[in-house]
């Protein structure tokens, strides 16, 4: 637990009490979260606000947000589109990755990451359908690490 002092109630907290500052020479901001909630609320930290808004740096760093904002949305439609091209392409994928899901959610099968790798006995990520995905295999899994898993689709493919 590492302490620091806050510039503006002057006392000591958690470092985990500051928001971050990469500006800053220790990665944190000089007030308290508390201390800047209470700023930003106030009248004087609102005209500050304000006053920043209506500057050229204020402008341009608002349009860089909204580009940023704009770019997720676009992004988010074409991984839509992706998804939904696989939903299509991989149905049988899909009913056995539920099928697991479901087992685990009712408590009928423990989650893989309860579960150790069976090739090399490292915490599991995942289970992996290694007999296909077809119906009479869907609870036919076994729980793998990442790199036995990425071991294992370089061999499927």
């Amino acid at each position: 637990m590492s302490l620091k002092r806050c510039y503006k109630c002057k006392e000591f907290k958690d470092t985990s009490e500051f928001h971050i500052n990469r500006a800053a020479k220790d990665g944190l901001t000089y007030w308290c979260k508390e201390c800047q909630r209470t700023y930003n609320h106030s009248p004087a930290g609102k005209a500050a606000r304000a006053r920043y808004s209506k500057s050229d740096k204020g402008r341009l760093a608002h349009a860089k947000a909204q580009k940023k904002y704009l770019f997720k949305e676009i992004n988010k439609k074409i991984v839509r589109k992706s998804d939904a091209k696989y939903r299509h392409n991989n149905p049988q994928k899909i009913r056995a990755r539920n099928k697991i899901a479901n087992e685990v959610f009712m408590g009928r099968m423990p989650s893989a990451t309860e579960c150790l790798c069976v090739h090399c006995g490292n915490p599991a990520i995942g289970y992996h359908h290694h007999k296909g995905y077809s119906e009479e295999y869907y609870l036919d899994v076994i729980p793998l690490c990442k790199q036995c898993d990425l071991d294992a689709h370089k061999l499927m493919d």
